[in-house]
């Protein structure tokens, strides 16, 4: 095979000031990996479907480090000769996959990069919400001691954790609290009732995971048919001393019904590490209450993680390069590839 292009892109819009855009420096490494396995690369931040045309139009991989929502139905179109997309990442929610498939774009991502650190950031905020970590805390704080009104919620051991969306990440969660002496139940349509039994959850179906279970996780992908998957209907069927936790993606959860079910008690406690708009208004009626944690979308970050997510994209641009599939491609069923260089 002859030259293999690969654009990086950082960035879809101009970042305003003071909010973190996922942009990252391309380590001297990666470049030096990169050459030596015959990849030509190039960085550009690309803020418009302009720029991308300038840049990347004659790409064969694009690739992104970042939450970049620039790679839509108007500007996929753009890329004439690129025949793979390549995210960092297991969400892919910020890119137009149909319009990819569409032009026999393959769309890769890397969730092995980011398993581990969503499965022990989902179990944290478990953690910090039923022992009520953070009132805790702050009680002490602000000059006080003993139990004061944030007690424990529940006891771990005997409890029910529903799984909602039963992928490589709920899988990690379910075996890591194992030794908790739970029990496990998942919804999950794409996933066959033997392999949840494999990975010792049961399951049932939506409803009967949120009657059920103590404790609410949602590892599902973001689609237009699980949007707002947790409304007011189902929030309103979850025990009341229930507690909702999300790693996934914000959109996920309808906050409107969320806030009402926070302050209203319809469930005990939620703990978010993604938000429908991030960063939130500063007027968000979330922000305001005490039976809410809420962490800034850093559940795929830990302290190789950087060096962790380089590598697993370096090993997909290598792959490709050399006509192998990647590890992970979402669209692989659905997709005629336009990539010549790709292997049957």
């Amino acid at each position: 095979m002859g030259s293999f292009k690969t654009v990086l892109i950082a960035i879809g819009e101009d970042p305003k000031p003071g909010i973190h855009t996922g942009a990252q420096e391309l380590p001297e490494w990666v470049t030096q990996h990169l050459e030596d396995h015959g990849i030509d690369n190039a960085y550009h931040p690309c803020y418009t479907g302009k720029d991308l045309e300038k840049y990347a139009s004659d790409a064969d991989v694009v690739w992104m480090f970042s939450g970049s929502r620039i790679l839509t139905a108007e500007t996929i179109p753009l890329l004439k000769e690129c025949g793979a997309i390549l995210k960092v990442g297991s969400g892919v929610d910020n890119i137009d996959v149909e319009a990819a498939t569409r032009l026999g774009i393959i769309v890769v991502n890397t969730p092995e990069a980011v398993t581990g650190p969503v499965a022990e950031h989902t179990i944290a905020l478990l953690l910090a919400a039923v022992r009520n970590v953070i009132r805790q805390n702050q009680w002490v704080k602000s000059g006080h001691w003993g139990a004061h009104d944030a007690r424990p919620i529940h006891d771990l051991e005997g409890s029910t954790l529903g799984l909602i969306g039963f992928g490589r990440i709920a899988q990690l969660v379910a075996r890591k609290l194992a030794a908790f002496e739970m029990s496990f139940v998942a919804y999950d349509p794409f996933v066959s009732t033997a392999e949840i039994e494999a990975h010792g959850a049961r399951a049932v179906s939506l409803d009967e995971l949120l009657r059920e279970s103590h404790f609410v996780s949602v590892h599902c992908n973001l689609t237009p048919e699980t949007e707002a998957i947790i409304g007011e209907r189902e929030l309103r069927i979850m025990r009341k001393d229930a507690i909702l936790v999300n790693t996934a993606r914000g959109p996920l959860v309808d906050e409107k019904a969320l806030y009402e079910a926070l302050s209203e008690g319809w469930i005990a406690a939620a703990a978010l590490d993604v938000m429908d708009t991030e960063p939130p208004a500063p007027d968000s009626p979330l922000l305001r209450l005490e039976n809410a944690i809420i962490t800034p979308h850093v559940g795929g970050m830990s302290g190789d993680w950087p060096d962790r997510s380089w590598r697993a994209l370096c090993r997909a641009l290598v792959a490709m390069s050399q006509g192998r599939w990647p590890d992970s491609v979402v669209n692989r069923e659905a997709v005629r590839p336009r990539a010549e260089w790709l292997k049957p």
